[in-house]
């Protein structure tokens, strides 16, 4: 393992925490996939005394405007987590606009088909917070159009954090996390941490996914169904040779 890499890894992702429960309006963290972005924001959360709430999954816009009248109060800290299906949609990323902008006051506004809104108000001033965790880099955005536009103008808006990296470095930040915190977290005895870390080192280029999901996955496999793991790895989680 890399410790230039892992301390760069750590930096990174102690500097995004620490504006995760600052003052900033919004805070964007894009980055590769399964280093563990949402969870350290979670636990980051979990352990301040804000008031916060996770939102993921598909998002329309109708659901963003509840979720940002939701948590419209000071204080409040609104997680958007893996929402990629706003960026193909210029309204839901107006709200975003208007959400995280750094106008004295936010006005948020539902200027159409107002019966969808049920009891919901037409519009609200928005005094919460935004943390977007997302795997979208902005910077590949290439070419001019007007939902590129739109994208641009969220990332405008916000303190981004961009956390990508190469393979080789993903590599050696998921083996620190499996041995300093996932491992001890799941196992008490040392044999079952050394025979889980040996497997997943081993094999890290084989899996279908190289990120700290799949270690996840291959612990619950270990304590499922005891020394047959390797077989259930093998069919589950690992691409042929």
């Amino acid at each position: 393992m890399n410790k230039q890499v892992i301390g760069k890894i750590r930096k990174h992702m102690d500097l995004m925490l620490d504006q995760v429960t600052s003052s900033a309006r919004s805070v964007i963290v894009a980055g590769s996939p399964g280093v563990g972005k949402t969870y350290n924001i979670m636990e980051r959360l979990e352990n301040s005394e804000r008031p916060y709430t996770k939102a993921s999954g598909h998002s329309s816009p109708l659901w963003l405007y509840k979720h940002l009248y939701l948590n419209r109060h000071e204080g409040n800290i609104l997680v958007l987590d893996d929402i990629d299906s706003v960026m193909n949609n210029n309204i839901a990323l107006n709200l975003l606009k208007a959400a995280m902008d750094t106008l004295d006051e936010r006005v948020i506004e539902w200027g159409s088909n107002t019966k969808l809104l049920g009891e919901l108000p037409t519009d609200f001033i928005f005094k919460g917070k935004i943390v977007w965790v997302t795997n979208f880099d902005d910077r590949a955005v290439t070419r001019q159009s007007e939902k590129n536009d739109h994208l641009n103008a969220v990332f405008s808006r916000s303190t981004p954090y961009r956390m990508f990296y190469k393979i080789d470095e993903v590599r050696d930040w998921c083996l620190n996390v499996a041995v300093n915190h996932q491992l001890p977290k799941a196992f008490d005895k040392q044999a079952d941490r050394d025979k889980m870390f040996t497997f997943y080192c081993e094999n890290f280029a084989r899996f279908r996914r190289q990120d700290l999901r799949t270690l996840h996955h291959l612990i619950q496999l270990y304590k499922d169904h005891g020394e047959k793991y390797e077989d259930h790895a093998e069919v589950t989680l690992m691409d042929d040779v």
